[in-house]
């Protein structure tokens, strides 16, 4: 299970100041507190397949790309490794590639992102369960659904699939990046709306 995102961890004393237990804080029964943030991370895979006939050859190319979704503070960073395997079968012989991609790094501002949710699904291969995220900008969001990226089927959805054993850490993670959303949507909101003492405000007196 992955770690909580906020973690209180206890100030170590300074000087000799001290509370009896090693800990410093304006009263001894209440140590002083610093929180510590961690970054959330999930993993999961991405599948898909094409084939080509031409003339007599026959070509299947699978790919897998194995990846990692970490969420910062204001970022959402995408870690992913690409492996293809490729068959080609013709009339006089059978051969098969196997190639993998170095690790790329796509780095998403969280106001490239409008919404994430978490759903079962029975209709794609492999039926489980998968995390969809939605872009609020397709320019924000080329780095990872274009040719240079994951090559996603869709610019402004990444759909990924979650394994069984990362189900309920993937729950948190939602929970978490939904958190985000709404805090950075509140700030905005926040900011637009801030106007100065008297000026647009009903309940202000001259």
């Amino acid at each position: 299970m992955a770690q909580p995102l906020g973690v209180d961890a206890f100030h170590p004393l300074s000087g000799n100041q001290s509370n009896g237990n090693g800990l410093k804080g304006s009263d001894p029964c209440e140590p002083e507190r610093i929180a510590m943030s961690i970054s959330r991370a999930l993993p999961f895979t991405l599948r898909r397949s094409e084939q080509e006939m031409t003339g007599s050859a026959y070509t299947s190319t699978k790919e897998q790309v194995d990846g990692l979704l970490r969420l910062g503070e204001e970022t959402l960073s995408i870690q992913s490794r690409k492996a293809r395997t490729i068959e080609e079968v013709g009339t006089v012989r059978m051969r098969t590639d196997r190639e993998v991609d170095a690790v790329e790094e796509f780095t998403l501002p969280l106001s490239a992102i409008a919404s994430v949710s978490l759903r079962r699904s029975w209709f794609r291969w492999p039926p489980g369960t998968y995390l969809h995220l939605t872009a609020s900008d397709l320019q924000g969001f080329e780095p990872v659904a274009g040719p240079h990226g994951l090559h996603l089927s869709h610019p402004a959805e990444l759909v990924v699939r979650v394994a069984t054993r990362d189900v309920g850490a993937a729950r948190e993670f939602v929970s978490e990046l939904e958190l985000a959303l709404a805090e950075r949507a509140l700030r905005t909101a926040e900011g637009r709306g801030a106007l100065p003492k008297g000026d647009g405000d009903p309940t202000a007196v001259d």
